[in-house]
C-alpha cells in the first residue's frame, strides 16, 4: 500500500522494523527456530488451503477442487478442523492452484487500481482499508479469527459513510456477513457435517463474499465525491 502510494518513509519504516524484530526473536529463542518457522513452518501452511476454516480466495478455490489434500497428518484427527468435512465431485490440486492464481491477481489488480484512485487523508485512509481486505483475501490461509483485523476497515467505512439509508443498510449487511458467527450458521450443535460444492461456494464462503463485497464498497466510497459524506 504505501510502497504503491510511494510513501517511502513508512517503508523503509516497516522494513527497518521487521529487521529489528527477527534479528531479536533469533537472539532471545536462537537462530535455529527462526530457521526452522522459515523453512518448516510456512511451507507446511500450504496444507491447512482446503480446510473449511480458510475464507481466503486460495480457501475457496482448494476447498471446491481439492479439501483436505496435503493436510499434515497430524491435524488429519483433529476433531475442530475435521467436523465439518467437504465432498468435492472434482479434485484436483492443480485446477485448485490455477484459479487461486488467477482470483488473486484479480483481486491484486483491483487493489492496485483503487491505491491509484485519488490523493489526500481520505484517500490514504480508504485505501489503506481496502489494503487489509486484500491482505486477507490473498493470503494462503486466513482463518475466522482473522477477520478481527478488518475492524479499522470497518470503522474507516463507517466514518464515510453518507446519510444514504441504502448505503448504511449495505454497510452493515457486509458487516454480519464478514465478521457474523460462521460457525453457528455452519455447525450450531458441534456435530459432524458434510457440504458438497453448493455449500462450499454459499455457507462456507459467507465471510469471503463479504470481503470481496467489501473491497468493492471501498472502491464506491473512493468514486464518491467527498462531500457526499454524512455526518
Amino acid at each position: 500500500h504505501y510502497a504503491l502510494r510511494r510513501n517511502w518513509k513508512v517503508v523503509i519504516a516497516g522494513v527497518s522494523t521487521l529487521i529489528v524484530l527477527m534479528a531479536g526473536t533469533a537472539a532471545i529463542m536462537s537462530l535455529e527456530t527462526v530457521q526452522d518457522y522459515l523453512t518448516w513452518v510456512i511451507p507446511a501452511v500450504e496444507s491447512f488451503r482446503g480446510r473449511w476454516r480458510n475464507v481466503s480466495v486460495h480457501g475457496f478455490w482448494w476447498k471446491l477442487f481439492a479439501p483436505g489434500l496435503g493436510i499434515l497428518e497430524v491435524i488429519r484427527a483433529s476433531p475442530e478442523l475435521t467436523r465439518v468435512q467437504i465432498d468435492s465431485p472434482i479434485r484436483s490440486a492443480a485446477i485448485a492452484s490455477a484459479t487461486s492464481l488467477i482470483s488473486v491477481i484479480i483481486v491484486l489488480i483491483v487493489w492496485a487500481r483503487l491505491i491509484a484512485r485519488g490523493s489526500g487523508r481520505r484517500s490514504e485512509d480508504l485505501t489503506f482499508g481496502a489494503t487489509l481486505v486484500v491482505m486477507l483475501l490473498v493470503s494462503p490461509v486466513a482463518w475466522l479469527h482473522y477477520l478481527v483485523l478488518l475492524l479499522p476497515a470497518f470503522v474507516i467505512t463507517w466514518t464515510q459513510l453518507s446519510s444514504s439509508r441504502s448505503e448504511r443498510y449495505a454497510w452493515l449487511l457486509l458487516l454480519l456477513l464478514v465478521l457474523g458467527p460462521i460457525w453457528d450458521l455452519v455447525n450450531p450443535a458441534g456435530t459432524p457435517r458434510t457440504f458438497g460444492w453448493l455449500g462450499v461456494v454459499t455457507v462456507l464462503a459467507i465471510p469471503t463474499w463479504g470481503m470481496i463485497g467489501l473491497l468493492f464498497f471501498f472502491r464506491f466510497k473512493l468514486g464518491q465525491p467527498s462531500d457526499l459524506r454524512g455526518g
